[in-house]
Formats: structure tokens, C-alpha cells, sequence
């Protein structure tokens, strides 16, 4: 798949989009699926070469919608961060006035970090010239950046929030770019917004990179160059699974660097890359325990422990002699050949609880169809345990799971 993040970093950076003064007043929405990387991409990418605004004295701010309670906190942190982004007098009040927005009336002063900050300041801030000069930077040319949608509180409306992004964008004539996931609301709020961001939003930019793209824009950072020697492999098997999720890149090349730095063996690393990936999605590891002429999985273990003999069945027999590494089948192909076979089983069987316990192993295949799938994919498909030797395949589970790995072989 061709990635877009270099073509959209060229129109917004490199082309000017973001520091036009005929695009001030826009709203713009940086959109793509869940995992993306969009918020990486717009720090590590777009936001280093920001800093020419504040060059222009005007105002460049970032907000989590994450811990806000209510629009005005919002707006008081857009002020805070607006003047320091020109002024930068106190960055200690801006990095923690998210975190503190709501506690922060109810004490005098804190510390944080050896730093003490002064309450009293931070409001005196929202009564002096300071608060006119930070709407002076965000005026005519200012850029907001606003983030972390699918942890919006429940208390702040969305006619609310698309109204203050609306009255900011066409009374301060500042830019306002607005990262959410394709699909980050449902119910009532899918319709409103559905409605609001028409009558809001002026550009809409959907953010699709490649596998490639993703992941070097990972990889590039300093404290991975000892894997170096590894990137091109990591890479490789993270594209035999063909995720498309940052946070699962992050998990893999942090495991890795830590597996190497303790010393064990270079020769698990794809075991490492694929239980790492499994785990961070289902929270199961793939290790398994020997029984006469099959391997019992931890995820088989589950649905064996639950009563659902026929999906562990499928699992450990049905499933290897389907799946070939040549010719992998879809999620719904997969689920297809399940039900067939449970439904095949089921209708054998002529005691009077079958049909209910059919309904339920349906229910539990319809819950569970995307660990079954990734289940048969990591261990038939990729086989990722094939060439380690068992005691190493264990204690790579062992760490993917504990998160612990002492001093190793050196």
C-alpha cells in the first residue's frame, strides 16, 4: 500500500497550507483509522516545524482533550499555552497546567519535580495583560492543535466543543486542526457529529500510511539504534501481519531493544515481534504446553476452561490441517469455516442441551472472531514458533507477559 504522511507533510509544511494567511479561520481535520500514528506523526513530523510561528509571534498550542471537564478549562489552557509558545517564560505552568486544570483552585501552590509552582500565578495569569497577549498571538495566523477525541469527558457536549472551535476559528482568525479517528464516535453522538463537523470543518485530511511509513517514523527515533542490524527483519515480520498500528510498533521495537540490552539470543526476536504484537491485541500470550500430538495453547486453554470444546477443537485440529503460510484466508473466511464446523458437530449431537450450548458457542465465536483469527494467523499461519528452541519460546512469553526480563546470556 502507497502512505500518504509524506505527501500530506509536503502540503502542510513544505507547501505553506499551515503558515498561509489565506487559510486563516480554517478548521482542519486530520482523520484515519484508529492506531495510525496520527498523533505521532503530527509531533514528531509536523509539530518540529512549528516553531517558525513563534518567529512570526504568533501562537502554536497543543491540547489533550483527555482530563477536561468542561470548555472553559479548555480555553483557559489554550491561553496558557498561547503566550508561553511566544514568550516562553515559565514552560513549567504549560506542561502541567492539563494535568492540574481542575485541582489546581483548590490548593495555594504545588510541586512538581523539584519545581515549585505558584497556584496564585496561574491565576493572576487569567487577570493580567498576559491573557490579552496570548489572544494577540493566537490572532490573525495562530494554530491550535486539538487531540485525544475518544477521551472527550461525557460532561462537555459536542455542540459545545464544535462551537468554541467555530467562534475561535472565524473571531480570531487562527487555524485550528482537530486529529480524531474515522470512527471515534457512536450513537447519538455519531449523528451530531456527523451534523456539526459539515458546518465546521473547512478541509478534511485522512491520514493513511503505509506499514513502511509507520514504522520508520518509529524506528528513526535515537534510542533504537542498536537495533539497527534488526530493522529491516522487524519490519519484514511486522509486515507479515500487516497491523497498521503505532502503539503495537512501539510495544515490538521496545521489547526488542530491552531483549537486547539484557543480552538473550538475536535468534527470538520474530518470536518476540509476533507474541509481543498478540499480547498487546488480546492480552493472551502464545506460549502452550505439550499433550500427545498437539500443542495447548493459553488461548485453547480458555475457550477449554469456558466449555467451548468445539472452537478449541478447531483450533487445535481443524485449524493447522486449513491455514497454509501460502494462502492465508480473511477474517469473515475464517469465521465461516468455524461456524460450519461447530454447527456440523452440533447437529451430531442429539442430547437435549445441544441447541442451547450451540447458541452460546456462537455467541462466544461472534465475542471473541478477531483473537480466533489473529490466534490461527500467529501460530499456523506464521508459525512462530518454529525454529526456537522451547525453553527460549517460553521465557519470551514469559517476559511479553510479565513484563520482567532479568540479566540474560551474554
Amino acid at each position: 500500500m502507497m502512505g500518504n504522511s509524506n505527501s500530506l507533510k509536503k502540503y502542510l509544511i513544505d507547501d505553506g497550507y499551515l503558515f498561509s494567511h489565506h487559510n486563516n479561520g480554517n478548521v482542519i481535520m486530520l482523520s484515519g483509522v484508529w492506531g495510525a500514528g496520527k498523533t505521532h506523526f503530527w509531533k514528531n513530523t509536523i509539530e518540529p516545524e512549528l516553531k517558525k510561528l513563534s518567529e512570526q509571534k504568533k501562537a502554536y498550542v497543543y491540547i489533550s482533550l483527555y482530563g477536561k471537564e468542561d470548555i472553559q478549562s479548555i480555553k483557559n489552557e489554550i491561553l496558557l499555552k498561547a503566550y508561553e509558545s511566544v514568550k516562553k517564560e515559565n514552560t513549567i505552568f504549560t506542561r502541567t497546567a492539563s494535568v492540574f486544570n481542575n485541582s489546581t483552585k483548590y490548593l495555594p501552590s504545588i510541586s512538581l519535580f523539584g519545581a515549585k509552582i505558584e497556584l496564585d500565578a496561574i491565576n493572576s495569569f487569567f487577570m493580567s495583560k498576559k491573557a490579552n497577549e496570548a489572544k494577540e498571538y493566537l490572532l490573525d495566523g495562530g494554530l491550535i492543535c486539538v487531540d485525544d477525541f475518544e477521551r472527550k469527558s461525557e460532561n462537555i457536549a459536542l455542540n459545545d466543543l464544535f462551537g468554541l472551535f467555530t467562534q475561535l476559528s472565524q473571531d480570531m482568525k487562527c487555524k485550528i486542526v482537530l486529529i480524531l479517528n474515522s470512527d471515534v464516535f457512536e450513537g447519538k453522538e455519531a449523528v451530531i457529529f456527523r451534523n456539526v463537523k459539515e458546518k465546521t470543518v473547512n478541509k478534511f485530511l485522512n491520514f493513511e500510511p503505509s506499514i513502511d511509513e509507520l514504522y520508520m517514523s518509529i524506528f528513526n527515533e535515537k534510542k533504537y539504534e542498536i537495533l539497527l542490524p534488526f530493522k529491516d527483519s522487524i519490519l519484514e515480520w511486522i509486515k507479515n501481519t500487516n497491523e497498521l498500528n503505532a502503539r503495537l510498533y512501539i510495544q515490538v521495537l521496545d521489547n526488542c531493544l530491552e531483549w537486547i540490552n539484557k543480552g538473550y539470543n538475536v535468534d527470538a526476536l520474530k518470536t518476540l515481534t509476533y507474541v509481543s504484537i498478540f499480547f498487546s491485541k488480546h492480552h493472551f500470550t502464545l506460549e502452550y504446553r505439550a499433550e500427545p500430538s498437539i500443542n495447548i495453547h493459553a488461548v485453547v486453554d480458555y475457550f477449554l476452561h469456558k466449555g467451548f470444546y468445539e472452537i478449541a477443537n478447531f483450533l487445535t485440529r481443524t485449524a493447522p490441517q486449513l491455514f497454509l503460510k501460502e494462502n492465508p484466508m480473511s477474517l469473515d473466511e475464517t469465521i465461516q469455516i468455524l461456524m460450519k464446523h461447530i454447527n456440523k458437530q452440533k447437529k451430531e449431537d442429539k442430547s437435549e442441551h445441544s441447541e442451547d450450548y450451540l447458541k452460546r458457542e456462537n455467541e462466544e465465536v461472534e465475542k471473541h472472531k478477531v483473537l480466533i483469527v489473529d490466534f490461527v494467523k500467529y501460530v499456523y499461519i506464521l508459525k512462530v514458533e518454529v525454529d526456537v528452541d522451547p525453553s527460549l519460546y517460553l521465557k519470551v512469553n514469559q517476559f511479553v507477559k510479565d513484563g520482567i526480563l532479568l540479566g540474560g546470556e551474554l
